[in-house]
């Protein structure tokens, strides 16, 4: 089952949008950068659901909760001639479990000569630390993370070349929802903070913005979600800019997300569908993406099992 984590996958093709940023990048040193950037940016929407490790990452910013006992993972991403983002870029990111079911490495294909290595660290079962190192003469990716005793992440920091260049502070509810992020750069000086209210009765959730003064800045995410945790509906406003947009997900019953457009449904907008294909134990090893009916992506996974 998804969780309440992944109600940002389509937010008005925000990720798709940041992806298309990420592969624009020349350097591996500023992949690096963008990795960081991009996970800022899902954590700050994303703020309902504890950590969860045992996921595969997925080329369009999706997440699958993977079942079995895995030893590796290849996921790979062939070129498509998507209208949203028409110059992505072939992806491959191979990842390693050991026994116990825990990611211990991973690698990163960006493009043929440029790639990431990235080792995990563990504590009581959970990811203390992670280092990357690249091919390149980039500086070294580390990314620290503490947690309290529900283990929810309450502390993340990331340094490049052993210098602190960013921290999150997240503070939860009763239930392990995050409630408010607050976002620091590396002199330790608070940048922004999200808060968002939980309306469990309703299936809802609304988070704001506020700057370092602590004003609210302009703009507001709501999302409505179903009995399963799946977001169905999402609100973006931001008056300033007189910006408004409404996104509506639909699933099949293991979860996965079908479809996703705007409304109101104009001539203009592009309706996004998915297929996939599973293995025998439940596992997707085939993802398709289609825009307005058209074939434009294709994900390749790959397990195998110990």
């Amino acid at each position: 089952m998804q969780s309440m984590l992944s109600y940002l996958k389509e937010l008005n093709n925000a990720i798709l949008v940041e992806k298309t940023t990420f592969y624009h990048f020349s350097t591996l040193q500023n992949l690096l950068i963008m990795r960081i950037f991009l996970f800022i940016v899902l954590s700050l929407l994303a703020s309902c659901a504890p950590i969860k490790i045992k996921k595969i990452p997925m080329p369009d910013g999706d997440i699958q909760d993977i079942k079995g006992h895995v030893k590796e993972i290849k996921v790979k991403n062939i070129k498509g001639s998507s209208v949203i983002d028409p110059e992505t870029i072939p992806f491959e990111l191979i990842s390693n479990w050991n026994r116990e079911g825990r990611k211990i490495a991973q690698k990163d294909l960006y493009a043929k000569d440029y790639f990431d290595e990235t080792l995990f660290f563990y504590q009581n079962g959970l990811v203390i630390k992670s280092i990357t190192k690249s091919n390149t003469n980039s500086p070294e990716l580390m990314m620290e993370h503490k947690y309290d005793k529900k283990s929810n992440e309450i502390e993340y920091l990331a340094y490049f070349d052993k210098k602190l260049n960013n921290k999150r502070v997240t503070q939860y509810d009763k239930r392990g929802n995050r409630i408010v992020v607050e976002h620091f750069d590396g002199n330790g000086e608070l940048k922004f903070t999200e808060k968002t209210t939980i309306d469990y009765k309703n299936k809802s959730l609304i988070t704001y913005s506020y700057n370092k003064q602590g004003e609210l800045k302009d703009g507001y995410l709501k999302c409505i979600f179903d009995k399963n945790g799946n977001r169905i509906k999402s609100e973006l406003e931001f008056k300033k800019a007189k910006y408004y947009s409404v996104t509506i997900n639909e699933y099949d019953k293991r979860n996965n997300l079908l479809k996703t457009f705007s409304l109101p449904k104009t001539p203009k907008n592009i309706v996004v569908e998915y297929k996939y294909s599973f293995d025998k134990i439940g596992n997707i090893i085939k993802q398709e993406k289609f825009e307005n009916n058209v074939l434009v992506n294709t994900v390749l996974i790959d397990i195998v099992y110990w």
